[in-house]
């Protein structure tokens, strides 16, 4: 059985290779300059929360394991993944208007 910090760390790994993506994905998309800043200012608060919300739950808590922190990283990763899903949809939708004018 995989350990929380085995979960953890796989959800620091996919975390990267989703982040690279969505900018790429959002930069080379057909979307306005002011949604693209929006969403990249949402993947900015996502990196900050990577950061900051598990050592403020272990200092907070005094906890001594990676039991929490590791659930809140992976919950942070599947919400990156509904993001990534919500912006692929976005654009797919802003290529069909662009496309067939509706």
């Amino acid at each position: 059985m995989i350990d929380s910090s085995a979960l953890f760390m796989l959800a620091m790994i996919g975390s990267v290779f989703m982040w690279i993506v969505l900018l790429f994905k959002i930069v080379l998309s057909p979307l306005r300059e002011t949604v693209k800043w929006k969403l990249v200012g949402v993947l900015f608060v996502f990196a900050l929360c990577y950061i900051f919300v598990p050592s403020w739950v272990v200092d907070t808590f005094k906890l001594s394991g990676y039991g929490v922190p590791a659930l809140l990283v992976n919950a942070l990763f599947v919400g990156l993944v509904v993001m990534y899903f919500l912006i692929t949809s976005a654009i797919k939708r802003q290529e069909k208007i662009k496309h067939t004018g509706r």
